[in-house]
């Protein structure tokens, strides 16, 4: 089986909660199948400045392919324009408007993802909340596994989100109570769910009973 894992930034610097649990995903599977990883050049989120080369570099057995931000936002005015979409009215397209300078924003990326379709069983798309899988995740809708690691923040209830939950092949979920979030705010998924925690590594001399 050939995997690509899509995350907005991944490295050994990149210490994001969920950046961080994509990689030790990956790396894990790694170890079993072919995995690639599709992300940006950035590695910090308040401007998603690229930082990093693109082109293809090996971390731990993954395979990580990058590709260059064209939009870095500013963040003072991201901060404005996000004021004005989640405390006035706002359409559909203010709020695709906001995705986009939501970012990080790479042309490259989603087209990697177009032309490579046909080159990986699975798509998996990790955090719902930034462009490469709202943008990613519809070119592949019958290979994407969605990990949302969603929770009860203001983007979490724009309009926009609703068919990032509904399009996926597999929707896979931490915990219970964020499958509970996702089902009160935008409906139970059309495809598969799962609820699959991340789990804990422990030395192989440690005692269970003390973790």
């Amino acid at each position: 089986m050939r995997l690509a894992f899509v995350v907005p930034r991944y490295g050994r610097e990149v210490i994001g909660g969920g950046e961080l649990h994509c990689r030790q995903i990956a790396e894990r599977l790694a170890k079993h199948c072919a995995v690639d990883v599709l992300t940006t050049c950035a590695l910090e989120y308040e401007t998603w400045a690229d930082h990093y080369s693109p082109g293809d570099e090996t971390i731990n057995g993954v395979r990580v392919r990058r590709f260059p931000v064209t939009r870095p936002r500013d963040p003072a005015d991201f901060r404005a324009f996000t004021e004005r979409i989640f405390h006035g009215p706002r359409t559909i397209l203010d709020e695709v408007a906001w995705m986009v300078q939501q970012g990080p924003c790479s042309p490259d990326l989603l087209d990697a993802i177009r032309r490579g379709r046909h080159d990986y069983d699975l798509f998996v798309f990790f955090i719902y909340l930034y462009f490469p899988t709202f943008f990613g995740l519809p070119l592949v809708p019958d290979k994407a596994v969605l990990v949302p690691l969603a929770h009860d923040e203001p983007p979490f209830h724009l309009d926009l989100f609703r068919a990032v939950f509904h399009l996926p092949r597999l929707v896979v979920y931490q915990t219970a109570a964020e499958r509970e979030l996702v089902h009160w705010k935008h409906g139970a998924p059309l495809a598969g769910e799962l609820v699959l925690a991340g789990g804990l590594d422990t030395p192989p001399d440690a005692d269970p009973l003390a973790f």
